[in-house]
């Protein structure tokens, strides 16, 4: 499921108080978009990336590096 826009605010409600927002690069729009989101809406944030120093790591409150490598497509 994802989770952008208004539907990140009834995840709120459903789901408890945290966003988790997991992103490879850590620079995906849609995913820092949604991370804006739930945080107006007062949720706890946490991302997973894979690279460090990432936009989304430098926006969240709590991240972990997986540290897979690079994405081969």
């Amino acid at each position: 499921m994802t989770l952008t826009g208004d539907r990140v605010a009834a995840a709120a409600s459903i789901f408890g108080d945290l966003f988790l927002a997991i992103s490879q690069s850590g620079e995906t729009a849609d995913t820092i978009d949604a991370l804006q989101v739930a945080q107006a809406a007062g949720m706890t944030t946490a991302a997973l990336t894979n690279k460090p120093g990432a936009s989304l790591a430098e926006k969240v409150a709590y991240h972990c590096l997986n540290r897979c490598g690079p994405e081969r497509c």
